[in-house]
Formats: structure tokens, sequence, C-alpha cells
């Protein structure tokens, strides 16, 4: 499983070439992977001096609206716990859910232990400790009256 830790915050590209027949940049690093970009992706998100103004905005582009019909049955964007934890794909499907589309998802059939939150955001990021404790406990609990 792969962790946003362990990534070479000094590495070094040892080649980058435009392949004209995927119009794309490839770029071969020094530690054997390669990645590709896309003309429409580095144009996006391309610096832009002070006073150039930036785009609408990464988390702008396909944001969603939400309402009523988020609340109906099969509209709530849900994931399962232990995918997001093994799977990189779903993984990313639920941050650019969470961040750029609706803000708001659902996990499902996370483990009953406690202490589950942070093991999901380990496989995020960092975790920061704050003056409370490291993370919150929210606890929901049905038929409450006030």
């Amino acid at each position: 499983m792969y962790s946003p830790k362990e990534v070479n915050l000094d590495i070094t590209a040892e080649s980058a070439v435009w392949n004209t027949e995927d119009d794309q940049l490839e770029v071969n690093w020094e530690d054997g992977h390669t990645s590709q970009y896309s003309f429409e992706w580095l144009k996006y998100l391309r610096y832009r001096p002070p006073g150039e103004g930036q785009p609408d905005g990464v988390l702008k582009k396909g944001i969603k609206l939400w309402g009523q019909e988020l609340s109906e049955e099969g509209n709530l964007p849900t994931f399962q716990f232990q995918k997001l934890l093994n799977d990189d794909q779903e993984l990313y499907k639920w941050l650019v859910t969470l961040e750029i589309e609706t803000g708001i998802a659902k996990i499902e059939n996370a483990p009953k232990e406690g202490n589950q939150l942070p093991v999901l955001g380990e496989r995020v990021g960092y975790l920061m400790r704050i003056c409370y404790r490291l993370v919150s406990l929210l606890m929901l609990t049905p038929l409450v009256s006030q």
C-alpha cells in the first residue's frame, strides 16, 4: 500500500520528453518510475505570477451544489472503508468527491473497534496533534431527545 509519507521530496528527473503520439509530457525519474502529464493538465496547473490571476480553481472546476436530492436514497456518495485503505483508485475517487465534487461522502463498513479514523487519516497523509488530542471523536447517538 502506498503512503504519501513515503514520497521522496528530493527526487530529480533523469529525462523529460514530449510524447507527440499521446500529446503528453513523459518524465523519467531517478528511482525508475515514469510520470505522464497532459498538456491541458500542465496548462491548467501552471505557475502564474502574482497579479496575473489564477484559474477558476482546481477545486471549483467540477463542484456540484447539493440540495434535497442528495438526501434521497442512493444519491449520497458512498465508499467502503477497507477499499479506501487498500485501493489507491478508490482513495483518489473519495478525495476528489470530498474536495472537488460534493464535499461530503459516507464511509460504510468501518470496523467496530475504536480509533479507525486515524487509520484512514494515516492513509491520506500526516495527522497533526492539536492541544486536545490527535483526532476528536464524533459519536452519533440515535433517538436521543433534546
